[in-house]
């Protein structure tokens, strides 16, 4: 069932979420159908949702990478490594503000790491690990940082990195 995304205030989004112990479990598998269900009503710029955005304190989150146009499901994600090698990439978040054409009306410039390696369970339940860079470490480092308890603009200490989505988009340059 497709779910009210959570506002930057709600206390859900600023604490750890709890560890999966079983993804068999009933509750487990409607977190899941209902992180699938608001994703795919959601806008094309979309690239990640995890639970607490849609009320749900579990560890579980939902990212898609682009470049392979492929749609990952995580649950109990881990960073096992960073790379020294940061990137810096626009990030938008629906938690965050979203106007009236259901766009994130702030976005922000943030330094991650461009490469890591991340340790998740799949939804069969068996663990797994991957090595992402680029835009997709982004996605990722930006969704686990739910599951923490963190928002993207929590990294910006410069008001000068807050942008409003028309003034970039007016830039021509695209997410």
């Amino acid at each position: 069932m497709k779910r009210k995304i959570a506002k930057m205030g709600d206390q859900l989004l600023n604490k750890k979420t709890r560890n999966v112990t079983d993804v068999n479990d009933k509750e487990v598998k409607k977190v899941i159908t209902d992180l699938q269900d608001t994703f795919n009503s959601s806008n094309q710029f979309t690239v990640g949702i995890s639970a607490p955005q849609i009320g749900y304190d579990m560890a579980i989150c939902l990212c898609k990478d682009i470049e392979a146009e492929k749609l990952y499901l995580l649950i109990n994600p881990k960073i096992l490594s960073r790379s020294e090698e940061q990137e810096s990439h626009i990030e938008g978040c629906k938690s965050v503000g979203k106007g009236e054409d259901g766009l994130e009306t702030v976005l922000g410039h943030v330094e991650r790491a461009k490469e890591i390696v991340v340790q998740y369970t799949d939804r069969a339940g068996e663990v797994k690990t991957m090595k992402a860079n680029g835009f997709f470490a982004a996605v990722l480092q930006h969704e686990v940082d739910h599951l923490n308890g963190r928002l993207f603009v929590y990294y910006i200490d410069d008001p000068a990195k807050l942008v409003k989505r028309g003034e970039y988009l007016e830039k021509d340059i695209i997410i």
